[in-house]
């Protein structure tokens, strides 16, 4: 295989081929990977597994201290316990990240390892190694002899196993890393331990390395100048579009552009350019006695077509329905076990559950993707939690909701809020809200490690928010009153019993209710609530619950708190007016109209509710973007199944051979 732009495709082809020629290597217990095919091109050092453990276990408290610089203590297979001790430390990173640690020091970590004895010995050996070394200044060649010695007390790089042929290349590289740090005594004759680590950190990165491979590889993947003089069996010359090939020639930025004309390192003329594009193109279309070809026809939004050197000289085919490959490609590795979906991929329940926990959010998910629903809440499979501020979006919401309804039990109906706009009490109401919301227990544990400078900007922001909404409910042109705020409801689904908490419900002037939900974000929309499989049921399931007949309910209402336009949205029966063209943007609906929505819903939530408990998990995502924003792709490798359409951001990569 021949790439014109190698190094920019390089991890997307290596990403590609490992898991087509070799997809036992995922498998923890596979030690060797017998290789079948050859890449060319190096990567720097500072890539490869061993070397990079090697850095960033020198790094942690001296240059980074980050939780995730921090978690290759536990994640390392190179030094000892990494096997031994693997389920235990990948307990314990679980651990750190749902603690939420931003930071992390060596005794804090020490601290953690009850349940791995042989970790607390290594970060015992580190932190030794440090309190001696530390505030030292010395020759790089000492810090190398004690960097040496520093690893060798954590059982780096052997670790519990023995090394394959590339890790044990790797291992001899960073041997030479050392004699160059140690030659540098010359020109830096005295430095820190963190200088000395920055030099070796540089020069692993400047360093290109390639594994050394068998010689009887079947596949060897190469750019342009590597095929010189070479003869294959056959070639594929990929990413031949007009835009690549040929390519522009490579100025030398330090030499004058006049003496690289004269000494040919570049073409003199538009016509010398041609001419040795044309000679390269026939060495290229020689390589084989079969030569394939191909280019993409899009990037990104831009449209590509073949090179025309390409054009003139190969002729057009349409590509070969059954490919004929070695047999060695087709044959599984040893071991390996294809995966092949099942024909029915439901998964009933022992017995039957009685209570949906989870609520609106299982339907949702069952709507979506039954298979999400299941891995979500019967699997129960989560995320790696990522450590963030200790204050984020989730608490944010939950203190613009405790505001709010603190606010609403206090001024109760429209009436006492337009006294309020009108007098000026309703930035003092809005105040004293706020300051009750945040002594609330879960919000105050968040806010208890942020400094109060935060703690006044937060404070601030959600009163401007608060102001800016009420401000504009106030103009709603029919009275109301607010009769619950973040009221407990019970929903049936399926024979299944789910707690709801419906954020408001107002009375109208004609005495029927609106439903209100809270939203702090653009996201929410009326239009996620249509069709078979609704994108966002949370809405429909609170109105079917408070009013299973349609004749109570006569709004369902989203409120968009945001700080650019607040506004309501979602669906009113005519002739309520929830207020002007600033206050809401609402479909009017007639009363056939909803009660229709309304007998669509009871049949539709109920049909999810009972696939949920039928234990239906297919793999059947509602579109692409439901698959984008899934954290659940490693557990049903739909991608990996070729059902899913390429990114629309980078639009298609599909290559038309020729």
């Amino acid at each position: 295989m021949v790439v014109p732009d190698l190094r920019e495709a390089q991890q997307r082809l290596l990403y590609h081929f490992l898991a087509t020629f070799h997809p036992e290597a995922d498998r923890p217990d596979t030690a060797t990977v017998s290789p079948l095919f050859n890449l060319s091109l190096g990567s720097p050092l500072s890539d490869y597994p061993l070397i990079h453990d090697a850095l960033a276990l020198l790094a942690t408290q001296w240059l980074d201290n980050s939780l995730e610089a921090m978690v290759v203590w536990l994640r390392s297979p190179f030094i000892r316990g990494g096997e031994q001790e693997r389920l235990q430390r990948g307990q314990l990173e679980t651990d750190l990240w749902q603690q939420g640690h931003l930071w992390l020091s060596l005794t804090q970590l020490y601290d953690s390892t009850e349940h791995c004895p042989l970790l607390a010995q290594q970060l015992q050996s580190m932190q030794r190694w440090l309190e001696a070394c530390a505030a030292s200044q010395s020759p790089p060649s000492t810090w190398a002899r004690r960097y040496t010695d520093l690893m060798r007390q954590l059982g780096w790089p052997q670790g519990d196993r023995t090394l394959t042929s590339h890790e044990y290349q790797q291992w001899q590289q960073w041997c030479l890393l050392l004699t160059q740090l140690s030659s540098l005594d010359v020109i830096q004759p005295s430095v820190t331990g963190q200088q000395a680590l920055a030099l070796l950190q540089r020069m692993a990165g400047d360093t290109l390395f390639q594994p050394e491979t068998a010689d009887d590889v079947p596949v060897h993947i190469m750019g342009v100048m590597e095929t010189a003089g070479l003869h294959f069996d056959a070639a594929w010359l990929m990413g031949m579009s007009a835009d690549c090939w040929p390519p522009a020639p490579q100025l030398n930025p330090f030499l004058p552009i006049a003496l690289q004309r004269q000494m040919t390192m570049i073409p003199a003329t538009r016509q010398q350019s041609l001419q040795q594009a044309d000679r390269a193109t026939r060495r290229l279309l020689a390589l084989a006695g079969e030569v394939i070809i191909s280019y993409p026809q899009q990037r990104q939004e831009r449209l590509l077509w073949l090179s025309p050197l390409i054009e003139q000289l190969a002729t057009l085919s349409s590509p070969p329905q059954s490919p004929q490959h070695p047999a060695v490609w087709q044959q599984p590795p040893d071991g390996f076990i294809e995966s092949r979906p099942h024909p029915d991929p439901s998964v009933p329940w022992q017995s039957p559950p009685t209570v949906l926990r989870g609520g609106a959010a299982v339907l949702q998910s069952q709507s979506l993707c039954p298979f999400q629903a299941f891995a979500r809440y019967r699997l129960g499979a989560r995320p790696m939690i990522r450590p963030t501020l200790p204050y984020g979006m989730a608490e944010r919401g939950q203190l613009l909701h405790l505001a709010m309804a603190r606010l609403w039990r206090e001024l109760q109906s429209s009436q006492p809020l337009q006294q309020a706009v009108a007098t000026d009490r309703l930035s003092t109401e809005i105040e004293q809200a706020v300051r009750e919301a945040l002594q609330h227990p879960s919000i105050q544990r968040a806010l208890d490690r942020l400094p109060q400078s935060l703690i006044t900007v937060e404070h601030k922001r959600v009163q401007r928010l608060l102001q800016a909404w009420l401000e504009r409910e106030a103009r709603r042109q029919e009275p109301f009153t607010v009769i619950a705020t973040e009221q407990e409801r019970t929903a049936t689904i399926a024979g299944m019993t789910a707690t709801i908490r419906i954020d408001r419900v107002d009375q109208l002037a004609d005495g029927r209710l609106a439903i209100i939900d809270y939203k702090s974000g653009r996201a929410a929309s009326s239009n996620l609530w249509y069709g078979d499989r609704p994108r966002d049921p949370q809405l429909p399931l609170y109105a079917i619950t408070l009013d299973p007949d349609a004749g109570q309910v006569s709004a369902l209402l989203l409120a968009r708190i945001e700080a650019k336009k607040p506004e309501l949205t979602g669906w009113c029966v005519i002739p309520h007016r929830l207020g002007d063209s600033t206050v809401a943007t609402v479909a009017d609906k007639t009363m056939a109209e909803w009660q229709q929505h309304w007998s669509e819903w009871h049949v539709i939530l109920e049909r999810l509710g009972q696939a949920f408990r039928d234990g239906d998990a297919h793999i059947n995502p509602l579109d692409d973007k439901v698959c984008h924003l899934c954290h659940l792709l490693p557990l049903c490798r739909h991608q990996q199944s070729g059902e899913e359409k390429d990114d629309e951001q980078t639009g298609s990569n599909e290559e038309d051979p020729v």
